[in-house]
C-alpha cells in the first residue's frame, strides 16, 4: 500500500486525487501495475467472485491517505496541524509545571501522542469518534489549568 501510495503521490504531488478518493485511485493504480508487470497483487486482495479486479482498500494510514489525497502541501498541513497542536501542548504543560504522572493533562498529552502514532498505522481521523477524542484531550491539555487549578 505504501509503496503504491509513495508512487501516487509522486504523480500527483501538488493536487493529489481528490480529498476521499485514495481507494479508487489506490484501485485503478494497483491493476495499472499489476499489468505492467511490475507488481504482483496478492491473492487475499480478490474477492471470491471477482478474480480480475482487487476491490478498494483504505490507505491504513492517516498520513499517506492525507498526502496522496490533498498532495504534498495539503500532506505537510495536515502533519504541521497535528503536530502543532501536540508540540503546543507539551510546551503548555512545561510551563505550567503540569509534566508529571500525576497530572492529567500529562495523560491527556500521552493520549494525544497514542493517537498520533496509531494514525500511521490505520486511517484514524476517518473516525469521528477518534477525532473527536484527540481533540478533546489536545483542548485539556490546553485548558486544563482553568479547570482543574482553583488558585
Amino acid at each position: 500500500i505504501h509503496r503504491i501510495g509513495g508512487t501516487m503521490l509522486l504523480e500527483h504531488p501538488w493536487a493529489g486525487y481528490g480529498n476521499g478518493l485514495f481507494p479508487e485511485a489506490f484501485q485503478r493504480k494497483e491493476k495499472k501495475y499489476a499489468n505492467e508487470g511490475a507488481l504482483k497483487i496478492p491473492g487475499w486482495r480478490f474477492k471470491k467472485e471477482n478474480k480480475k479486479t482487487p476491490p478498494p482498500i483504505a490507505a491504513h494510514s492517516a498520513y499517506l491517505k492525507a498526502f496522496v489525497e490533498t498532495g504534498v502541501p495539503g500532506g505537510i498541513l495536515f502533519a504541521c496541524l497535528m503536530m502543532g497542536g501536540l508540540w503546543e501542548a507539551l510546551l503548555h504543560l512545561r510551563r505550567t509545571d503540569k509534566l508529571s504522572l500525576s497530572a492529567p493533562e500529562a495523560w491527556a498529552w500521552a493520549g494525544c501522542v497514542g493517537v498520533l502514532l496509531h494514525a500511521g498505522t490505520t486511517e484514524t481521523f476517518s473516525f469521528p469518534k477518534i477525532a473527536c477524542l484527540y481533540w478533546a484531550l489536545m483542548a485539556l491539555c490546553l485548558t486544563a489549568r482553568k479547570f482543574i487549578d482553583h488558585e
